[in-house]
């Protein structure tokens, strides 16, 4: 009979997901998106409104569990080389209010944009809850208007990406 042997990790699965073992916010500095960022490790643990125009640019964010980023009406949120990951759980995702964009790409130091552990990753504004919406998004595509212009993205350990 051979032995066996069994490794333990800092992963627990409960529920289907697997989740790291705090403190995986060691290092990071918290913020609430109100401003563009530039490389390093940021931490977000709650849910935040992007009113304005910001640039995120070969940064890691952390999301703490059930957290929403709300992308306002008129505002891009441009997104180059960044990680956003879920830290102990899935993070709730993006969602676009109307008339609002977001523009994923390559940054300078990292190849890629990766987006992680969301429930749904973006979600454009809810169809359900204001008619315009269909609308809109019809009209943006018909105009050639990039509402969602995504390239050089990773979506990952997300229940829905788009």
């Amino acid at each position: 009979m051979k032995p066996l042997f069994l490794l333990f990790t800092s992963i627990i699965l409960r529920n289907n997901v697997v989740k790291a073992q705090p403190p995986c916010t060691n290092g990071h500095t918290n913020t609430d998106l109100s401003t563009s960022l530039s490389a390093g490790l940021y931490y977000i643990d709650t849910d935040v409104y992007v009113t304005s125009n910001i640039t995120i640019t070969d940064a890691e964010l952390l999301i703490a569990g059930n957290v929403t980023i709300y992308v306002q009406s008129g505002v891009t949120l441009t997104l180059k080389g960044v990680h956003i990951y879920g830290c102990d759980e899935m993070w709730q995702g993006i969602i676009l209010d109307q008339e609002a964009k977001i523009v994923w790409n390559a940054g300078a130091t990292h190849d890629n944009t990766l987006i992680e552990d969301a429930d749904v990753a973006i979600k454009l504004y809810p169809v359900a809850s204001f008619p315009y919406a269909i609308y809109y998004y019809d009209w943006a595509i018909s105009a050639g208007i990039n509402v969602v212009d995504i390239k050089n993205t990773i979506f990952n350990r997300n229940r829905i990406s788009i």
